[in-house]
């Protein structure tokens, strides 16, 4: 989507750029992030493609607002035609 914010999830990069007084991961900051707390910052959008890609077992589709767009009646359509990016995750762990 246009203007759409960059999420953040964070990891020990991230603490050790944002909290330089108290830069070492640990155990709990992965517990804070893997509930959504900590620094993790995610848009309506970011989640749903999250969500989804899950449930459709690791297919990861690029969400799209139409399926095709027409400059006039007459004009061929362009066609959103999207192939997924797969999680790459066994049967076992789905």
């Amino acid at each position: 989507m246009p203007n759409e914010i960059k999420g953040i999830v964070p990891s020990r990069q991230w603490k050790r750029r944002e909290y330089p007084r108290d830069p070492q991961w640990k155990e709990a900051d992965m517990v804070y992030a893997s509930i959504g707390q900590s620094g993790v910052s995610t848009t309506p959008i970011q989640i749903m493609h999250a969500v989804t890609g899950i449930g459709m077992g690791g297919h990861f589709y690029t969400p799209h607002v139409f399926k095709e767009a027409r400059a006039t009646e007459q004009s061929p359509a362009i066609i959103h035609n999207a192939k997924p990016r797969e999680a790459g995750f066994g049967e076992e762990t789905w």
